[in-house]
């Protein structure tokens, strides 16, 4: 590694139809708080909209005095693994470390200094924080504090997974997981930021976890009704199985994903009902739980997700 690509990063977005969150976004990143004589900063934003609704965004980000070099590139396959793996292969031949950011976030001033100062501190392949919800008003009553946050860890716990929406990836990272960086076959159901860590682990690759480097995700109203929560959690259930059963096939990871829906449904079904004195968001806790069992069982029955189809946001 050279010096200079050491002291280069590239923030790689995917986007498909939200030009008003990406704006946001590049918005956010301009705040950036990076110290003296800190990385050199590059920003890619691949475009998966036949409409290329990006680009006036990104030229008036250009046109327009923003802090940062910026590229757009047009994917024209849809399903955001395509646009991962264009945006990789375009970052990884200027920079050896990549930033993940989805264009529905927004970056907190600290979050590419603490994924970078986690990465040196731990010599980690890979690093990933916290994404926390954002519910645009007016809020449903469905929608609780922390109900689609990402689970939280201690500063520099290794992880097993995590979310390609705030994720640093180093090149060695990408070097343990092969080629291609994320599997094609996942282009419209997801878990493809999953599947990837698990590749770099298997390859003998650290994930590590930085809490300070926070992202929010902005939840519009359409995603803010009973029905859409418990078919995200179902959709998570559905991939976790199938990465599970591509990774290990056989009758004995069969029945632990078996085991597992069950005991999942259980639990969530109790804590539904615990649930009901204190209102809906503790409801919703509960049923969620149950949707991830059933999830379970739809996977283990081969059935396959499609989320990626379609955008919502604007």
């Amino acid at each position: 590694m050279s010096a200079a690509d050491a002291a280069r990063v590239v923030v790689a977005v995917p986007t498909r139809g939200r030009p008003r969150m990406l704006a946001a976004l590049l918005a956010s990143l301009d705040r950036l708080a990076l110290e003296d004589g800190g990385p050199s900063v590059e920003i890619v934003v691949v475009d998966n909209d036949p409409a290329a609704s990006a680009a006036p965004v990104c030229a008036r980000y250009r046109g327009g005095g923003g802090r940062f070099p910026l590229t757009r590139l047009e994917e024209a396959r849809p399903g955001v693994v395509h646009v991962r793996n264009t945006a990789a292969a375009w970052a990884f031949a200027r920079a050896d470390r990549v930033a993940w950011v989805d264009d529905d976030e927004e970056v907190t001033p600290g979050w590419l200094s603490a994924l970078l100062a986690v990465e040196r501190r731990f010599g980690a392949d890979a690093v990933a924080g916290p994404v926390v919800a954002r519910f645009e008003a007016p809020r449903s009553p469905w929608a609780g504090e922390g109900l689609l946050d990402s689970p939280r860890h201690r500063t520099g716990a290794q992880i097993r997974t995590a979310r390609a929406g705030n994720l640093l990836l180093t090149r060695r990272g990408a070097e343990r997981a092969g080629a291609p960086l994320f599997d094609p076959g996942l282009a419209l159901s997801g878990g493809e930021d999953h599947e990837l860590l698990a590749r770099v682990l298997a390859g003998g690759g650290v994930v590590v976890w930085a809490d300070e480097a926070l992202v929010v995700e902005t939840v519009p109203r359409s995603r803010q009704t009973l029905g859409w929560i418990l078919g995200r959690f179902a959709h998570y259930g559905t991939v976790n199985a199938g990465l599970a059963l591509t990774a290990r096939p056989g009758a004995l990871t069969r029945g632990g994903i078996a085991a597992e829906a069950v005991l999942v449904a259980a639990a969530g079904a109790a804590r539904t009902l615990r649930g009901l004195p204190r209102g809906r968001a503790a409801v919703v806790r509960g049923l969620r739980q149950v949707a991830y069992g059933v999830g379970l069982v739809r996977g283990l029955a081969g059935a396959r997700s499609a989320s990626y189809r379609a955008t919502d946001g604007g």
